[in-house]
């Protein structure tokens, strides 16, 4: 009996020192290391948030690049490391980013920050700060500053931030919409000289289109705008984003179809005055992908006419045309007669003015 007692003990502490460190194991989760006392977070963000309210721009920065270095995972549990104070740092970065984005240099660093929060374990309760906050808003904003105030790296920077936004739900998707976010998107898309930002930035807008159901029409529409610009890599990716977003329209039988089509239809037809190869090649698939559907083939041939003989061909001379409504040559020199001050009434009142004197 003691011996038979003895192994039920041996058998019990085994399975009770398993237990406890499939225990350990879910509680560590993503961040290494033995557990911290809430007073130890307490310490360590007491400590930080110090430094950050005491410390400049470099000492800001310092502190952003060890933050962004130690939680760079995906998932990383920041409530391990600050308690549940890690918000009150969230709040500061995205307060010295509205105010400084232009100016400060330190942007792009700001926004790998944020990435890092929204990424996090519990990034949905980061997410909804972050936007009370006004962060999406600054966001747009640096995506549509002009290329001179704001740099590709931080626009890039500023495009993985707004990825994890997307990613959160229908909900975000239509709140970028709201706030005009297809537009921005498609400014970068037309001004970035690097494949990436460029490839990201339509890979954002496509998200936009087939996430938001309401929306895709709108952004099928803007998106249309970019074919017949002079960038080769935003021809490109615009028209395999539009092919996408036609069929998705197409399934929904949207009204709006037959006027996308024939706008779809001009700016492939536009494409192929690019001298890139692979423009003229996308804008040849597109081409064909209108084609499949039904009526589009006479848009087609009249977009391609129109290309080959400009409607402009058949006007008369502008000379012969009274456009303005003055009477052609003659309201010209009216005109001129009227800037220069020597009309009939002009005149009579200058001479009344003399007599007076």
């Amino acid at each position: 009996p003691g011996a038979r007692a003895r192994a039920r003990g041996a058998r019990g502490g085994m399975w009770a020192g398993t237990r406890g460190g499939a225990a350990g194991t879910a509680r560590g989760g993503a961040e290494a290391g033995p557990p911290r006392s809430a007073s130890a977070a307490a310490r360590e963000l007491a400590g930080v948030l110090r430094g950050w309210d005491a410390g400049g721009r470099e000492a800001r920065c310092r502190m952003l690049e060890r933050f962004t270095e130690r939680h760079r995972a995906t998932g990383a549990r920041l409530e391990f490391t600050y308690g549940n104070g890690a918000s009150l740092l969230l709040a500061r970065v995205v307060a010295w980013m509205r105010l400084s984005y232009l100016q400060s240099g330190a942007t792009r660093l700001q926004l790998e920050t944020l990435r890092v929060f929204l990424r996090s374990s519990n990034g949905s309760r980061y997410l909804v700060e972050f936007l009370e906050a006004g962060g999406l808003l600054t966001l747009l904003q640096i995506l549509n500053a002009q290329h001179r105030a704001v740099d590709e790296g931080v626009k890039h920077a500023a495009l993985a931030v707004l990825e994890c936004v997307l990613g959160a739900g229908k909900v975000y998707r239509d709140m970028v919409c709201k706030y005009r976010g297809v537009e921005a998107l498609l400014g970068v898309l037309v001004e970035a000289a690097g494949s990436e930002s460029q490839h990201l930035a339509c890979e954002l807008v496509l998200v936009l289109g087939t996430g938001s159901p309401q929306y895709t029409a709108y952004v099928l529409e803007k998106l249309v705008d970019v074919l017949p610009c002079g960038n080769p890599g935003a021809q490109h990716n615009a028209a395999l984003a539009t092919k996408k977003l036609l069929g998705a329209v197409a399934r929904r039988e949207s009204p709006q179809l037959e006027v996308l089509l024939q706008r779809v239809a001009r700016g492939a037809a536009a494409m192929l005055l690019s001298p890139e190869s692979h423009v003229q090649y996308q804008s040849a698939e597109l081409i064909k992908d209108i084609c499949q559907y039904e009526g589009a083939e006479a848009l087609v041939v009249d977009a391609l006419a129109d290309l080959l003989v400009p409607r402009e061909m058949f006007l008369p001379p502008a000379g012969l045309v009274d456009v303005d409504g003055t009477g052609g040559l003659s309201g010209r020199r009216r005109r001129r007669r009227r800037r220069s001050g020597c009309s009939r009434r002009n005149f009579a009142r200058r001479v009344r003015t003399c007599t007076r004197r």
